[in-house]
């Protein structure tokens, strides 16, 4: 089986939503080229103690409210997909974002051919890697036990999927609401309805997923079960139905998702398949993902790079996924998570911004600024229905890490041009954020105390310094914002707290440290994590100062100095000490795996510090840095990732570096430069514009810049405005062997 290689032409269908396809496919299209590089099981040979991605392969299209796995792992587990478990108990309708947040609204349907078996464990059967397909756009096995091959293919807000047996006879469907919700079948209607009441947190009342079954093979016997295996109608969490099936009349099952209710379950089953085939659907799909990737084409990547580059692509497109759905009289509505009530309007779920908002927000402000502006319209009205916008949404409010970061969102996209959205409503909303106590799931956690000390007191709440480097940080965006708006004197006022990260760095011994409410000093030590900061130590949080790099710099020492101090961070031995956390947390290991000092990549808080050298003396090593990071830490296989992805961080992180610039501090209109990793790459702009990156005599070998122009202006310093890469044009490095020391003039401190 292959998840491409057909050689006619795909007809591409419009659906009547205009939310199915990301951006318009109206005309026939070649069989896709880029969808076939994806690789989704990247990242999926995980597990607890050692993440490489913890990733499951998404059959979805980009933003789709509900995507569609393979079920490996077992019963309540997060890790859903493992890549080291050759067997298989379902195929599950998912909404999990991460792990360490869980699912919710899922349910799951395996087809088993001989005795009906309900019991979880006992359906697994065996699957051959060699008959795995999986690709964005569609899901392919075969199920060893019971001698079916397996299809299904993806819409926004539902799938298709196709059963083949080897043989003639008789085929089984069990549906799993996984142990909460209800399920039923109408033998006359060849339909059933369930609806999953599973949750890990974060929904509000009258919370579920619903969905509508559609069977195109007329059902024999049907029936439903409970919690512990037994028909059982009174106590229903799942059913089953007979079906007759052949190589030549397989079964097809249609199911529409949705959040709102089960007619407009059956509304998103209708518009978004209808009576489309299996390989309409997927022919849709896929034609939907080509036109997504087409949008950056890349040249002179080998085999590898190409699968790694594409799938990162790929992962930075999943999520947040949309929540709203259109309703029969074309009206966007959704179910909202944050008050339990139907709204109209947009609404997304499923994402962290504090990992989201270093690369994959301005990653679509770049390339898809329309999408950015759909999104923070939702996160918009996540806060009328909430009173806050949320930090972590899975669906709803979930405890977040430190700080608040819908600033940087909203402050990066205004100031890059995305205005499409109530400006007076958000502001309002970052307002809250800046100025009123929190808790550990909406808004700052230790706020009251860092507006009377300017820190936040390590003895009175955890994580307490590096807090106070994200309030700080998100004072700027607020700032930033303000000043665009001209609201004047909150600039002025969110400025001047934007400088509290004074307060917590210690200029004796030149890093960031605990301090408690007396104002004296913790003493800890750069290699213990936890205490004073989250997920890290000194040795990381120290840079955590995006906005006022310059003035870091100079405490440090100035330019010369700054490069000492970065070589000694990525020289450092990769030790650690787990201190307050009292085990030894993933984050820690693979940091060590990575051994490139006590730089983190697996941590969102270190995805700056190779860059930073271009405030230094030698922005050569920054290049150097970055090219070891792509080349070691990124890979086209289960264990190609180190850590969590992170709704696409990871991945947003790559794609940035191999362009050759990165979005250093959001909430700035501007990019500092590395390298680039190909020989050329052409990203489609807005407004029918282009951007082509040029890596002149670019190779493995060669990772050093020479020098580099834009439409034919050569820089002089290593940064470069969005307004500028925005207008496209051509962007040109010449690579070599070797370092050029005099590359930039010296002195980029006011950027």
């Amino acid at each position: 089986m292959s998840a491409g290689g057909h050689t006619r032409v795909l007809q591409v269908f419009l659906f009547a939503s205009p939310l199915y396809l990301f951006s318009g496919c109206q005309d026939p299209v070649p069989t896709p080229a880029l969808v076939d590089l994806v690789n989704p099981l990247i990242g999926t040979d995980s597990e607890y103690a050692f993440p490489h991605g913890n990733t499951y392969p998404a059959v979805a299209l980009p933003f789709g409210m509900t995507s569609w796995t393979p079920q490996t792992g077992k019963r309540f587990s997060s890790w859903i997909y493992q890549h080291d478990v050759n067997s298989i108990v379902g195929f599950r309708a998912t909404h999990q974002a991460s792990v360490w947040r869980g699912d919710y609204g899922q349910f799951s349907l395996m087809p088993l051919t001989g005795d009906l078996v309900l019991d979880v464990e006992d359906r697994r059967t065996t699957f051959s890697r060699e008959n795995e397909v999986a690709a964005p756009h569609v899901y392919r096995t075969h199920l060893d036990k019971y001698g079916i091959d397996v299809e299904m293919s993806p819409t926004l807000r539902c799938a298709i999927f196709r059963m083949t047996p080897a043989q003639p006879g008789s085929l089984w469907v069990v549906f799993d609401t996984d142990g909460g919700g209800d399920f039923f079948i109408n033998s006359e209607q060849q339909r059933a309805t369930g609806v999953s009441e599973r949750h890990s947190g974060g929904v509000g009342d009258h919370f579920g997923c619903h969905f509508v079954v559609d069977f195109r093979t007329p059902m024999g016997s049907v029936g439903a079960w409970n919690e512990r295996g037994v028909p059982d109608s009174l106590a229903v969490r799942g059913g089953f139905a007979r079906f007759f099936a052949s190589p030549d009349k397989p079964l097809v099952i249609a199911i529409g998702t949705s959040f709102i209710d089960a007619d407009q379950a059956a509304v998103n089953l209708e518009r978004e398949i209808g009576t489309r085939t299996f390989d309409e659907i997927e022919a849709l799909a896929a034609a939907t993902w080509e036109k997504v990737l087409q949008r950056i084409r890349i040249t002179g990547a080998t085999a590898q790079q190409q699968t790694t580059f594409y799938t990162a692509l790929y992962r930075s497109l999943l999520f947040p996924r949309i929540w709203h759905e259109e309703d029969a009289d074309g009206t966007i509505r959704h179910y909202s998570p944050y008050d339990g009530e139907i709204h109209e309007g947009v609404l997304f779920a499923d994402q962290g911004l504090w990992d989201t908002f270093r690369t994959v927000y301005p990653l679509w402000t770049l390339i898809w600024p329309e999408r950015v502006a759909q999104i923070i319209r939702g996160w918009t009205n996540a806060y009328r229905e909430g009173g806050w916008f949320p930090n972590w949404s899975s669906p709803g409010y979930r405890q977040g890490m430190a700080g608040t970061h819908m600033e940087a969102v909203v402050a990066d996209a205004y100031l890059k041009g995305v205005t499409d959205f109530d400006t007076a409503v958000v502001f309002e909303g970052l307002l809250r954020n800046g100025n009123i106590p929190g808790t550990e799931r909406v808004g700052r956690l230790g706020l009251e105390a860092y507006l009377e000390l300017g820190y936040v007191p390590s003895d009175e709440v955890k994580g307490a310094t590096s807090r106070t480097l994200e309030f700080a940080y998100g004072d700027f965006c607020i700032a930033t914002m303000a000043r665009a708006l001209g609201r004047d004197q909150e600039a002025v006022d969110f400025f001047r707290r934007a400088a509290n990260w004074r307060n917590v760095f210690d200029t004796e011994r030149n890093y960031v440290r605990g301090r408690r409410a007396d104002g004296e000093w913790e003493e800890t030590d750069l290699f213990t994590w936890g205490g004073p900061f989250i997920e890290g130590t000194a040795w990381q949080h120290t840079y955590a100062v995006l906005h006022d790099l310059p003035a870091l710099v100079q405490l440090l020492g100035g330019p010369q100095r700054f490069g000492i101090v970065l070589d000694r961070f990525f020289d450092a031995p990769p030790t650690f000490y787990p201190g307050d956390y009292e085990w030894v947390r993933h984050e820690m290991v693979e940091m060590t795996a990575a051994n490139m000092g006590q730089y983190a990549h697996n941590n969102q808080t270190s995805h700056h510090i190779p860059y930073l050298y271009n405030y230094s003396d030698r922005p050569w090593k920054t290049q150097r840095r970055v090219r070891r990071v792509l080349d070691e830490l990124y890979g086209a296989g289960p264990k190609g990732l180190l850590g969590d992805e992170d709704t696409g961080s990871l991945s947003s992180w790559y794609i940035f570096s191999t362009f050759g610039f990165y979005p250093i501090c959001p909430g700035k209109p501007e990019y500092t430069l590395g390298g680039p990793l190909f020989e050329s790459v052409t990203i489609e702009l807005p407004q029918g514009r282009q951007l082509k990156i040029i890596g002149q005599n670019n190779g493995d070998d060669r990772p050093y810049v020479q020098a580099v122009s834009f439409n034919g202006r050569r820089l002089s310093r290593p940064f470069l405005a969005h307004a500028d890469l925005a207008q496209g044009g051509e962007l040109r490095f010449v690579m070599g062997e070797q370092p050029k020391k005099d590359l930039y003039d010296t002195g980029p401190l006011d950027h």
